[in-house]
């Protein structure tokens, strides 16, 4: 059954990819926009922060969930899957983002780890920039649906998949629909910088599906407005 980690159908999320200084000031800025509902933080200000320094920072100005993306969780041995989820769970993370980087990786031991920490998990195997074999790349597209299969089976209903590619997020979605109805939901990065259109891959995305969007925002001249402009992006359903 899906874990609403976002409790609506369709939100905005705020990569925080930047300088760790500037982490309080862009959530001040930014928390009362009502369709943003999660901060996600990675390697650089959970390096320069410490994983609960951040957190602590974001819940001092704002009631949005919290979600850690390792950057990229699940390619390691089991003892540091194990490490990892009970780092998250200290620190009480919303949600963490395991992603492997290739299907041999221990990725399953990860999320059983996160998993009986109690720690809500979002898996994600296409990278936005990853191209299949027909176009040139070495990229085995099967691979990942083997590996979303493995997630479904031990319980993960939270995805990520690569907003700047419509057609595949369509995929996906009638992927997932396939195996279980509307009990999942998407989150997608991708956009703006990447080239993706928040819009376009709203209208295949599905009822339950979040836009990650980070420079966009965190680089613009007033983050707010940018947001807002983002925010309004999300709602486009065919």
């Amino acid at each position: 059954m899906l874990e609403n980690i976002i409790p609506a159908d369709r939100s905005l999320i705020i990569a925080c990819d930047l300088r760790v200084q500037n982490l309080g000031n862009l959530v001040s800025k930014t928390a009362e926009i009502e369709e943003i509902s999660a901060y996600k933080i990675g390697l650089e200000v959970v390096s320069g922060f410490g994983l609960e320094s951040a957190a602590e920072i974001i819940r001092s100005c704002s009631n949005k969930k919290i979600i850690w993306d390792y950057q990229k969780a699940g390619n390691d041995t089991q003892e540091q899957g194990e490490a990892f989820a009970s780092l998250a769970a200290q620190a009480e993370m919303d949600a963490v983002i395991i992603f492997p980087q290739k299907e041999a990786n221990p990725y399953e031991d990860w999320i059983k780890a996160a998993l009986d920490f109690n720690v809500p998990v979002i898996f994600g195997a296409e990278m936005t920039y990853d191209k299949p074999i027909h176009e040139g790349g070495d990229v085995d597209q099967g691979s990942y649906s083997r590996m979303f299969d493995i997630a479904i089976d031990l319980g993960v209903r939270n995805f990520v998949v690569p907003g700047n590619k419509p057609d595949r997020v369509s995929f996906y979605r009638r992927y997932f629909s396939s195996q279980l109805n509307e009990d999942f939901a998407l989150f997608a990065p991708g956009f703006v910088s990447q080239g993706g259109d928040i819009s376009e891959t709203g209208r295949v995305a599905g009822k339950k599906w979040h836009a990650i969007v980070g420079r966009a925002v965190i680089n613009a001249a007033n983050p707010k407005v940018a947001a807002r402009k983002y925010s309004r992006q999300i709602t486009n359903e065919s």
